[in-house]
């Protein structure tokens, strides 16, 4: 048999076609056979155009549908129920038990996904839900592989509270304490112990029988031979503590898990200890006082390396929600616990006490921080694992917060430049996004102090933008910072150290960094002590942006105009910026011309008159041509602004307004006067008085 022939036989699957090859049948009989078999395929796989959505989810569901036929229904459910309700329900949950039945786990376990996001995500009606209860309980009733069985928890659980009240507490409930009896599997324990969780969440055991009944199976439970059972009765204790009054809670469900604590198995006792702490908040004073601060310092305490990563995870939450119970003793115990598990092996363990950091500082409070946390502090900011460095560049701000100008730039000064000086760009990436807040927080009050420790962050932040490298979000965070930097630099700083690295940016920075950069150069030459730097600013400016061979750079001065129009004066971006923005009216390119006629209103505001007449003409005259332009992008760009340039009345210098919102405009002009004397005011061509 030729290989053409043996391909076509290969598409008849396990027909005989061996044999019909070896009796003699020729290429043209096998092909004949390959197209009949396709053709019933076809013919099996068709389905009637004129059946609604529900007939034909019935039809896909059934035995001998198509995989994909049950697959495409699978998947349709959530909207078939959202869009038919009842009617939808009632006709298809017989044919889907049916399938279910015979169906692989995969399958089950789609199913079960896509019931749960139709009761989740969409407005499935309680009647809806109480008609798929006997198909969830008879799922959950049958001995299916722990996966199917999990799934469909997951459904029942999400349905709780879409249930009417009487059906959570006569059938759920007798279902769950049935599930919990000693004779059930494990699973079949353990799944009562999530079920009695979520029925006590719903909050519709109303009655003492009822809430006894609960707390005795939880009880059971919690002390099962099993530790799966004991883990997953652990786990719903906060829900059941919610649940139950409140002296059955301190009376029955704090001892159990005060017990669990000390479980043989470590699973148990991590699980404990994440409850306890979920649960820490919602108890009474008396017991946190009582119970929870001496098990606090119990865990303190502790040499359990398998409950270690748990504790050490949750230490921040136990200590900040015990926070107004706790002495000095434990603050004690607490900063030797903290600062023991700052130092172990584990890099998971390291991290997750630099991400607790900032809450501890907060505990421990200003006035404790340089005994108990700083040298901790000091440690993690030079661990050798880039994560744990990562977690403290993120959380450092919070701890400047928390201790105030003078302790920060005695205290974090160093820890700071350290991280500035970090050679991993991830550590920046974590760093630089509060920048601004961090400098903000060493602005201490002596004058030359505050001099010198910004002077030390000058090497360390071109250093920062060394090691980004090409991380364009970094370099946008750094702008974004050095908008405020006149705030701490002197202006010569600035201008040898800052100004350069601003039209770096601007000329190969990405879009966002551009913007960024922009505007941070607009704030910088606005708050220039020397007027000579300022003009020089303004005129590469013009010369490499606004007159720049590159369509791109002009747009980009159209941005840096924005931005000055924010933090300047009229007057300054009258000097210096005006004229050439309005050329670029008249620029040859259309996204130049499309984005100048969007900052038209701004500019028509800037005019001021006697002095700009001659510049009031070409403005009106670009402005006419543009609302004409032949390019329609351009012309729609200038008739978007036309009803806003209408309303913007150009003033004569000296003279108040008579027309549009007075009040709106002469707050304007005394925040534009106020801007203008900034600006003038302590300006000079050879001397320069910094910050």
């Amino acid at each position: 048999m030729s290989k053409k022939a043996a391909r076509m036989a290969e598409a008849l699957g396990d027909w005989p076609v061996g044999s019909m090859a070896e009796d003699g049948i020729n290429e043209m009989a096998v092909a004949v056979l390959v197209e009949q078999r396709i053709a019933d395929e076809l013919a099996r796989l068709s389905v009637d155009e004129s059946l609604s959505d529900v007939d034909r989810a019935k039809m896909f569901l059934q035995p001998g549908a198509h995989p994909l036929q049950q697959s495409c229904a699978i998947t349709k459910l959530p909207q078939l129920f959202r869009e038919h309700g009842k009617a939808a329900v009632l006709a298809v949950t017989p044919a889907l038990a049916t399938f279910l039945d015979q169906a692989q786990p995969a399958a089950q376990i789609a199913c079960a996904e896509a019931l749960q996001r139709a009761i989740s995500e969409g407005p499935v009606a309680s009647e809806s839900v109480s008609l798929l209860l006997p198909l969830m309980l008879k799922i959950l009733g049958q001995p299916r592989p722990d996966t199917v069985t999990e799934a469909w928890l997951s459904v029942l659980c999400a349905a709780l509270p879409k249930l009417p009240p009487k059906i959570v507490r006569e059938e759920l409930l007798a279902f769950a304490l049935a599930k919990g009896r000693v004779e059930e599997p494990p699973l079949a324990r353990a799944l009562c112990a999530t079920l009695l969780g979520s029925i006590a969440a719903v909050g519709v055991l109303d009655t003492r029988d009822l809430q006894a009944a609960l707390l005795k199976k939880t009880t059971a439970l919690c002390q099962d031979t099993d530790a799966s059972v004991r883990c997953a009765m652990c786990c719903q204790l906060g829900a059941v503590a919610r649940g139950v009054r409140p002296e059955e809670c301190a009376g029955g469900v704090v001892p159990e898990l005060l017990e669990l604590l000390e479980d043989e198995q470590a699973t148990v006792r991590a699980a404990a200890a994440e409850t306890l702490t979920g649960m820490l908040d919602g108890l009474p004073k008396d017991v946190r006082k009582q119970k929870g601060v001496p098990l606090f310092k119990g865990l303190c305490a502790l040499t359990d390396p398998p409950l270690l990563p748990a504790f050490a995870r949750l230490f921040g939450e136990m200590l900040w929600k015990l926070s107004g119970e706790v002495g000095e003793e434990e603050l004690q115990a607490a900063a030797d616990a903290y600062k023991t598990m700052a130092r172990k092996p584990s890099d998971d363990t390291r991290q997750v006490c630099a991400w607790n950091l900032p809450g501890v500082a907060k505990v421990m409070s200003a006035r404790r921080y340089a005994l108990h946390v700083h040298p901790t502090l000091m440690h993690l900011a030079q661990d050798p694992c880039a994560r744990v460095r990562k977690t403290i560049a993120a959380g450092l701000h919070e701890v400047m917060a928390v201790l105030g100008p003078e302790r920060s730039a005695q205290y974090l000064r160093e820890p700071y430049l350290l991280l500035l000086r970090d050679s991993s760009p991830d550590v920046l990436s974590a760093l630089l996004p509060n920048l601004g807040v961090a400098m903000a927080h060493f602005a201490i009050a002596n004058v030359t102090q505050r001099t010198a420790i910004y002077g030390a962050f000058v090497p360390a932040l071109q250093q920062a933008m060394h090691t980004a490298g090409h991380a364009w979000r970094a370099h946008k965070a750094f702008m974004d910072a050095a908008a405020s930097f006149h705030l701490y630099f002197s202006s010569a700083q600035i201008w040898e150290q800052f100004i350069p690295l601003c039209f770096q940016l601007l000329e190969v920075g990405a879009a966002p960094v551009r913007a960024s950069a922009a505007a941070a150069l607009a704030s910088l030459m606005r708050h220039n002590k020397r007027a000579v730097q300022s003009a020089d600013i303004a005129q590469r400016l013009v010369r490499e942006f606004a007159e720049g061979g590159s369509a791109s750079q002009r747009i980009l001065f159209l941005d840096f105009c924005a931005a000055c129009r924010k933090v300047a004066s009229t007057r300054l971006f009258r000097d210096y910026f005006l004229h050439a923005a309005v050329d670029l009216l008249q620029d040859p390119v259309v996204c130049v011309r499309a984005r100048a006629c969007a900052f038209l209103p701004a500019l028509k505001s800037a005019i001021r008159l006697p002095d700009d007449v001659a510049v009031l003409e070409r403005l009106n005259m670009a402005t006419s041509q543009r609302m004409n332009d032949a390019d329609a992008a351009v012309s729609a760009a200038a008739r978007a602004v036309a009803d806003e340039l209408k309303k913007v009345t150009v003033r004569c210098i000296g003279a108040m307004p008579t027309t549009g919102s007075v009040p709106a405009q002469l707050e304007a002009d005394a925040v534009d006067l106020k801007r203008e004397e900034e600006e003038s005011g302590p300006r000079s061509r050879k001397g320069e008085q910094g910050p």
